[in-house]
Order: structure tokens, then sequence, then C-alpha cells
């Protein structure tokens, strides 16, 4: 697992920094849920967890091991990435985007931050934007663990110790916490991100149906800015970054 120290080491001075979910934000599809609905305890199941969730009832960490363990019974690792590969797609606007953030003076670092698990997104963002890219993108994420049977597989969690598995607010921190302050956008759309919501400069949260984080936003009084795809994320960062707007004005 890559660790965050390594990230602030590559980007010591980075003006800006953006942070994104993967599942849902950068896919337009979850890959958990499309696994688990489709292969694991199926979609109502899946909502009553998930439900829990967000009245805090039950713990990310523990809700999402179990979703992913009704998968791990009907297939196997590599059958779950090939299904995986096939059916995940990109946000529209995504690949422009890291593209605008690449070719900036000094580029602008675009980190992906996921409770999903690294080899599965690598293995769909080569499918997507090929294999280089995929093996060059910052990917803070969990990993999984193969056991002696062909469904011996199980998420391997960066932060088993907290609720949420993978504590994303630990990939954001070390980053607000730099000397010269760098400018922090994070994009997201469900429970897992919740924890890193609050410590962004910038929220973009995903427009879709049954979004969690924007539930959880509103619940807690955290502004934020829709967006329906990273088209409008690239306008707005690109407004900053260039003076045009603070990040007050395009959360108003």
């Amino acid at each position: 697992m890559l660790p965050v120290s390594h990230l602030l080491e590559k980007y010591p001075d980075s003006p800006f920094v953006v942070l994104s979910d993967f599942d849902g934000t950068i896919s337009s599809e979850d890959s958990n849920d499309h696994l688990i609905d489709g292969y694991g305890m199926g979609v109502e199941k899946r909502k009553v967890l998930w439900k829990k969730v967000v009245e805090e009832t039950e713990t990310f960490r523990d809700a999402f091991k179990v979703s992913l363990e009704s998968a791990a019974k009907n297939v196997t690792f590599p059958e779950a990435v090939d299904i995986l590969r096939k059916a995940i797609k990109l946000d529209p606007g995504f690949l422009p985007f890291y593209t605008w953030c690449r070719a900036q003076s000094p580029p602008i670092p675009v980190i992906v931050v996921s409770s999903g698990m690294e080899p599965i997104i690598r293995g769909i963002l080569a499918e997507l934007i090929g294999e280089q890219e995929a093996a060059d993108i910052d990917i803070v994420a969990n990993d999984v663990s193969l056991g002696e049977g062909p469904h011996d597989w199980d998420i391997v969690y960066r932060h088993p110790e907290s609720g949420f598995g993978h504590d994303k607010s630990l990939a954001i921190l070390p980053f607000k916490n730099l000397p010269h302050k760098p400018t922090l956008f994070f994009c997201g759309d469900g429970i897992s991100d919740m924890s890193a919501a609050q410590h962004a400069h910038v929220l973009f949260v995903k427009n879709k149906e049954g979004n969690d984080l924007k539930i959880y936003c509103e619940n807690k009084g955290l502004p934020f800015k829709l967006f329906d795809d990273f088209t409008t994320v690239l306008e707005e960062v690109k407004a900053v970054v260039e003076g045009a707007k603070t990040p007050e004005q395009v959360m108003a």
C-alpha cells in the first residue's frame, strides 16, 4: 500500500492538490456495488447495510467486509477484476481534467483516495486509460489478501482500527498540515468519503440519486459543490488556480 508520506515527499511544494474518490466519482458506477449487487448479497441487502452506516449504527469497515465476502463466495478474485474491467466506465470529464492537471506548471497532483482495493482500481483504469497511465497514477487505497482456495480472497484495510477501514482524512490531513498550506480539492460521492469531506478547502460532491455524502454534508452543515461530471470540476479548479474564484465562492 502506498504510504501517504511518499506523496508528501513527491509533492512537497505543490500549491494545489486534488484528492478524489474512485468508485462512483471517477468511475461512472461504483465497482464494489456492481460486484456485490450482481454477484453477492444483492442490492436490497446492501442498501440496508449502507443505511445503517449513514445512521452510524454500523461501521463502514464491517459492513463493507461482509458485503465483499458475499461476492467472494461466488467469484474468484481474477474473475472479479475481469468482470469489473468489462463493466465499469470512466466519468466522461475525468481524463480531460487529469490531463489538464498534469499539464500545469508545476503539475497539480491528482491522487485517488479509495476505500476499494488497489489491484481492482488499477485493473479498471488499465482498461479505461491504458496500462502506463494506470501504473503511474497515485492511488491510496486498501489491498487484497489471496489465500489458498480460489474463493479465499478478502480486503486488507489500511486502517483496520478505524470504523472506516480506510480513514480518508489520514490522506488529506498531512497535506493540509504542510507549511505552505496548499489548496486542497476533494471529490467524492459516498459514505466512505465522510471522514475526508470536512478537511477540503473545496468539496465536490457527485450529483447522483441516493448520494450518501450529500445527505451527510447537509446534515452536518458542510458546504459543497455538486457536479455531474468532471467537466464542472475542471472549470472550478481552473478558476481557483487562475485566481478568478476563491474556494468559498466555488461552494457558495
